[in-house]
C-alpha cells in the first residue's frame, strides 16, 4: 500500500464513528438492538445456570456432606485415631519445651505465669456463660465418675474451676514460679466420642497420669518426696494425677473445657536440668510408644537460683 492509498486521520475517525453507530444499518458496536438483546439474554441465562450450579454444589458440600457438629472422620478413620495425646502449659515458645525458672529473670517469670493465666482465663470465660442455650452445667462429682451418669452429655457438661481443680497451682500464688516450686499443667487432647476403657476399676475408675524422669538415672533430680498432682490420687503407694471419667466423652459441646491435671515440683533440685515425661495409665484404649513419643508429653525443667539444693 502506497502512501496515497493510506487512510487519512479523518477517514479513520469516520470509520470508528460508523463502528460505534451505523445509521444506515441501524447497528451499535456492530450489532443491532435485537442482536444485543438476544446475546444479553443468552449470557444472563448462561451465567445464572453456572451460579445456580455452584451454589447447589456448595450447599450439598456444606449441608449434605459436612456436619458442623462433629468431624467428618471419627474413630480409627480420623488422623489422630482414638489414641489420646497429651500437651503441656506453660509453653511460651512453640519451638522449645524447656521451662526455665530463673528467680533473677522477672521478665521470663512473668511470661511463664502469663501463659498459664491465659489458660485460666479461657476456662473462666467459658464458665461465665454458655454459647449454646440448650446446654447447661452439671454439678459433677469429679472424684466419682459413676455419680454423674444420670445426665446426657449432649445437654450437660461438667464445670471446671481451675482455682479449685488445680489445688495450690493458682494465679494468686503465681503457680509456684516465684517460689521456685513451679506447676506444669498437663492437658489431654480432645478426641470426638472417645471414652476411657478403664483397665482396673478396683484401682481407680479414672484415667491415671504420672510424670517421671526421662531416664531412670535421673530420679534423684526430682528431689525428696513425690510430685504433687491436682487432682491426684494414691494407688498402691504411688501418686498419680487423674483425668476424671466424668469429663468424657467430648461431643463438640459448646462450653466444653479440656481435661487438665496440675503437676507441682516442690523439691526438685536447683541448677540441674530435669527431663520429664508424662503418660497415661489404667486405660486399655491407649497406645504408648516412648521411641515415637506417642501418647506422652515430654518437657525439660530448669530451676535456677542462687542457692543450690
Amino acid at each position: 500500500m502506497t502512501d496515497d492509498n493510506k487512510p487519512t486521520c479523518g477517514q479513520r475517525m469516520s470509520a470508528c464513528g460508523r463502528f460505534l453507530y451505523n445509521k444506515d444499518r441501524g447497528t451499535f458496536l456492530g450489532r443491532t438492538p435485537k442482536s444485543w438483546a438476544l446475546i444479553t439474554i443468552f449470557y444472563l441465562i448462561y451465567y445464572s445456570c453456572l451460579a445456580a450450579f455452584f451454589v447447589g454444589m456448595l450447599s450439598v458440600l456444606l449441608f449434605g456432606i459436612i456436619d458442623d457438629t462433629k468431624p467428618m472422620l471419627t474413630g480409627e478413620q480420623s488422623l489422630i485415631r482414638m489414641n489420646p495425646g497429651l500437651g503441656m502449659r506453660p509453653m511460651p515458645d512453640v519451638e522449645r519445651t524447656l521451662i526455665n525458672v530463673n528467680a533473677s529473670d522477672q521478665k521470663n517469670l512473668d511470661r511463664l505465669v502469663g501463659n498459664l493465666d491465659q489458660l485460666v482465663n479461657s476456662y473462666s470465660s467459658v464458665n461465665k456463660s454458655l454459647e449454646d442455650p440448650n446446654m447447661e452445667y452439671a454439678n459433677c462429682n469429679l472424684e466419682d465418675a459413676e455419680a454423674n451418669r444420670d445426665f446426657d452429655p449432649k445437654k450437660k457438661i461438667c464445670r471446671i474451676d481451675p482455682s479449685k481443680h488445680w489445688g495450690n497451682c493458682t494465679s494468686a500464688n503465681k503457680f509456684g514460679y516465684e517460689s521456685a516450686t513451679p506447676c506444669v499443667i498437663i492437658k489431654m487432647n480432645k478426641i470426638y466420642g472417645w471414652l476411657p476403657d478403664i483397665e482396673d476399676p478396683q484401682l481407680s475408675n479414672h484415667t491415671l497420669m504420672r510424670c517421671e524422669p526421662e531416664n531412670d538415672g535421673d530420679k534423684a533430680t526430682f528431689g525428696s518426696g513425690s510430685l504433687l498432682y491436682y487432682p491426684g490420687v494414691t494407688v498402691n503407694g504411688t501418686d498419680y494425677g487423674y483425668f476424671s471419667s466424668a469429663l468424657f466423652p467430648y461431643l463438640n459441646q459448646k462450653g466444653y473445657t479440656t481435661p487438665t491435671v496440675a503437676v507441682r515440683f516442690p523439691n526438685a533440685r536447683r541448677n540441674v536440668l530435669l527431663m520429664v515425661s508424662c503418660r497415661l495409665y489404667n486405660i486399655k484404649n491407649y497406645r504408648y510408644d516412648k521411641m515415637d513419643r506417642d501418647g506422652m508429653v515430654r518437657f525439660e525443667l530448669l530451676i535456677v537460683n542462687t542457692g543450690s539444693r
